[in-house]
């Protein structure tokens, strides 16, 4: 798909396409042993106690029946374990069913910006941000997303640079970026340039090197590559944390995707 110019040339349903664009990072996952595709869900489930290693994408076409296919494994996994809808919306007989099962209803912000009016972002002295592909650098980079992110490591693998197939032109699908410090990965990125837009993913800082400005740096940046491949709309889908940041840096609110979350023991 053409690269959109802005954010007032993808018409109304902006929110509705960064949800299925977050849909659509995950269903790049399918190959691998996780994960689990049919009509009208989309499922990662590894069993680790977090909600985004046991997590269902429901699609906008999925009906009640296809809502159990793709849930009730996660129930039965006994984990923390989430389900999103990137479609925005959310029937009532499949809201009724995920409550019914100890779901909690939320949302995660949908948030864009025209990159061309990204607020400016500089690293303090001593830090680096630069590109990562396959190898020591890119095991490095898994290890401390993992970390910042307070995700399993199973999880941050399966976006590991051998996982996604990363090239290193300003137009590959994925871009992984990182900020280093004395040689070592301390916040980290991903950008993904699918159906026009440039979605920012995996937005990290390790714990000792928080408050340094190095997250939104993190984000920023990549855009600003995309837009030289002729990308003019980044987009995300914001964490508590990350939210003031997003806003700081020029971020618009574009809806919630509806995120029902299930915690165990």
């Amino acid at each position: 798909m053409k690269p959109f110019n802005s954010l007032s040339a993808m018409g109304p349903d902006v929110g509705r396409a960064i949800g299925m664009h977050w849909d659509r990072v995950f269903r790049w996952l399918e190959p691998f042993e996780y994960s689990h595709a049919e009509q009208g869900y989309f499922r990662v489930m590894t069993g680790e106690a977090h909600p985004f290693a046991n997590l269902a994408f429901l699609a906008p076409s999925a009906d009640l029946a296809a809502a159990h296919k793709g849930v009730d494994p996660l129930i039965a996994c006994k984990k923390p374990s989430a389900v999103a809808f990137p479609g925005m919306e959310v029937p009532s007989d499949i809201g009724a069913y995920l409550v019914e099962q100890g779901f909690t209803p939320g949302g995660v912000p949908a948030m864009g910006v025209d990159i061309a009016n990204l607020q400016p972002t500089t690293l303090p002295p001593g830090y680096e941000f630069t590109r990562i592909t396959a190898g020591p650098d890119g095991d490095d980079w898994v290890r401390q997303m993992a970390i910042g992110f307070e995700l399993p490591p199973v999880i941050a693998s399966l976006f590991a640079p051998e996982s996604l197939g990363v090239g290193t032109s300003l137009d590959s699908p994925w871009g992984i970026y990182a900020v280093r410090r004395g040689g070592k990965t301390v916040a980290t990125s991903l950008c993904g340039l699918i159906d026009g837009l440039a979605g920012i993913y995996c937005v990290s800082t390790i714990p000792e090197e928080r408050g340094n400005g190095l997250g939104a740096h993190a984000t920023a940046e990549p855009l600003r590559l995309a837009a030289r491949a002729g990308y003019g709309v980044g987009i995300l889908q914001s964490s508590a944390a990350g939210y003031p940041v997003y806003k700081r840096l020029g971020f618009a609110d574009f809806g919630q995707v509806p995120f029902y979350v299930r915690m165990t023991g």
